[in-house]
C-alpha cells in the first residue's frame, strides 16, 4: 500500500520490489522507474498507512510531508546514484581471508553510505572504502571455503538509494567451526530513580539468557573463545564502547546476538534504548542521551558477521513521561529490522510483564523455555532463529493472557533468515 506523495508499506523485501514511482525527466531524457526498495530509508511507513483512513489520517500524513518531503520533490532533485562493480579487477586475497571489491559509483552519492549484505543477511558497513583511477576499492573479510554472495548499495544525502549490484565470491581455504557471541544488557537500577519502575528483572534476565544461550552453544559453535560478559545497568557509553571491541573479536562466519533489557521507546518511527545513565529532565533530553536505533545500525553493520539476531526485551512503561504508546514501539522495533536488514524479536510493549514467582519478563521467559526445548519434538536437536520466533510468537500471548489478562504480540521480523543458534537438550 501506498500514497501518491511516496509513503508506503509492503509485507517484505520481495514486495518492495513490485512497485515504485515513474519520474519524468522532459522531452530530452528518457523516464525512470524507480523501485519502492531504493526509497524504504525515507518513505517506508507502517504506521502511516496503517491509519491513512483514520480521523486525523490527513494530518498525519501533512506532518510526514512537511518533515521528509513528496516523493516527486525528493526524486526531481536528484537522480538515485548507480552502482557498478568492475568484475575483472576483483582481487582475492587468501592468506588474509579478504577480497578487495571496485566500485564504480555514478551520480549524487556519498561512498560514506556504501553497504554490502552477505549472504541476504545483516548489512555490513566497510571498515574503509579507498578510491583510485575513479573507483572505490571496498576490502572485506569473508568466511573461508565457503562461496559469499555479495549485494552492494549506495545513497544519496535525500535517501534514495541505487539498485543493488551482486556478486560471488570464493573464498579458498578450510572453513571453520563459527563462533557465537552474546552481547546482553540488563537495566534495572536507572540512576534517575524514577526510572527504576517496571524493569526490575532486566538485570537478572540479561545474565539468565547469556548463560542459557552459550551454555547450548556446543557442538554447533567454537568454545574456545572467551565469551563477552553481560552488562548489568551500563551506560550509553559501557554499550557503545562493547560494540566497538566486538568488531576485531567477530569473524564473518561467527553468529552475533544483541539482547537489550530495559526501557525503551519510540520518537516517530525511531527506536531509542534508554540506558543506565539517563536522566528524565524532559522528553527531548531522554532521547538525546538514549541510544537510537540509528545508532544501533551504525554499530551493529560494523561487526563483520553476516549472521546477527538483535532481542530487545524493553518497555515503554508509565515510568517515561510522556508513556510511548505500544504501536509506535512496536512499529520503530520492526522498522528497525526491516531497514537494517537484522533480525529482530522484540518484546515492544507498553509494559514489561514479568513473572515474580520465576523472577523474569515474560518474553525472556518464553526464550528460555526454548533454549530449553520445551514443546519441541523429541528429533529435533538444534534450534534456529525460525522456531524460536515461532515458540515466543505463541507462548508470550500465552502466558501474558493466563497471568495478566492481556495478549502481548511480539515483534518477529526475520527478513527470510533462519539459521541456528542452540543445541537442544535430549529429550529422554
Amino acid at each position: 500500500a501506498w500514497t501518491p506523495q511516496g509513503f508506503f508499506d509492503a509485507s517484505g523485501p520481495d514486495a518492495e520490489e513490485l512497485f515504485g514511482f515513474h519520474v519524468n525527466r522532459g522531452r530530452e531524457q528518457a523516464g525512470e522507474f524507480v523501485r519502492a526498495s531504493q526509497l524504504r530509508e525515507r518513505f517506508l511507513n507502517p504506521e502511516l498507512i496503517a491509519h491513512r483512513l483514520d480521523a486525523d489520517g490527513d494530518e498525519r500524513l501533512a506532518r510526514a510531508v512537511g518533515q521528509l518531503g513528496d516523493v516527486q520533490h525528493v526524486l526531481a532533485g536528484a537522480h538515485p546514484p548507480k552502482l557498478r562493480i568492475v568484475r575483472d579487477d576483483v582481487q582475492v586475497d587468501a592468506s588474509r581471508g579478504t577480497v578487495r571489491v571496485p566500485l564504480i559509483i555514478e551520480g549524487e552519492a556519498d561512498p560514506e553510505t556504501l553497504k554490502v549484505v552477505v549472504n541476504g543477511g545483516s548489512e555490513l558497513k566497510p571498515r574503509s572504502a579507498d578510491a583510485s583511477g575513479g573507483k572505490y576499492f571496498v576490502p572485506l573479510e569473508l568466511p573461508a571455503g565457503k562461496t559469499s554472495h555479495l549485494e552492494f548499495t549506495v545513497s544519496n544525502k535525500r535517501g534514495t538509494q541505487s539498485q543493488p549490484e551482486s556478486l560471488d565470491v570464493k573464498m579458498p581455504g578450510q572453513s571453520r567451526l563459527p563462533a557465537l557471541h552474546v552481547l546482553a544488557v540488563g537495566v534495572s537500577n536507572y540512576h534517575d530513580v524514577g526510572l527504576r519502575r517496571g524493569v526490575e528483572f532486566a538485570r537478572h534476565d540479561a545474565e539468565t539468557f547469556a548463560k542459557s544461550l552459550t551454555k547450548r552453544s556446543s557442538p554447533l559453535f567454537r568454545t574456545d573463545i572467551e565469551q563477552l560478559p553481560p552488562l548489568l545497568d551500563a551506560s550509553r557509553s559501557d554499550i557503545e564502547t562493547a560494540l566497538h571491541n566486538a568488531v576485531t573479536r567477530v569473524q564473518p562466519q561467527d553468529v552475533f546476538v544483541l539482547y537489550l533489557a530495559g526501557h525503551g521507546t519510540a520518537e516517530g518511527t525511531e527506536y531509542y534504548f534508554v540506558p543506565q545513565d539517563a536522566v528524565q529532565r524532559n522528553r527531548a533530553s531522554l532521547l538525546e542521551q538514549s541510544l537510537s536505533g540509528t545508532r544501533l545500525r551504525e554499530l551493529l553493520a560494523a561487526i563483520p558477521a553476516s549472521k546477527k539476531l538483535l532481542l530487545l526485551d524493553t518497555c515503554a512503561s508509565g515510568a517515561l513521561i510522556p508513556p510511548t504508546r505500544s504501536n509506535d514501539i512496536k512499529t520503530a522495533a520492526e522498522l528497525l529490522g526491516r531497514k537494517s536488514g537484522f533480525a529482530i524479536l522484540a518484546a515492544a510493549d507498553g509494559d514489561r510483564y514479568a513473572l515474580e514467582r520465576e523472577g523474569h519478563g515474560v518474553f525472556t521467559m518464553a526464550m528460555l523455555e526454548a533454549l530449553d526445548g520445551r514443546e519441541q519434538p523429541k528429533t529435533l536437536r538444534r534450534l534456529t532463529i525460525g522456531a524460536l520466533a515461532v515458540y515466543v510468537d505463541r507462548r508470550v500471548p500465552e502466558l501474558t493472557e493466563e497471568y495478566f489478562h492481556v495478549s502481548q504480540i511480539p515483534v518477529v521480523e526475520l527478513l527470510r533468515q533462519n539459521f541456528e543458534i542452540a543445541s537442544l537438550p535430549e529429550k529422554r
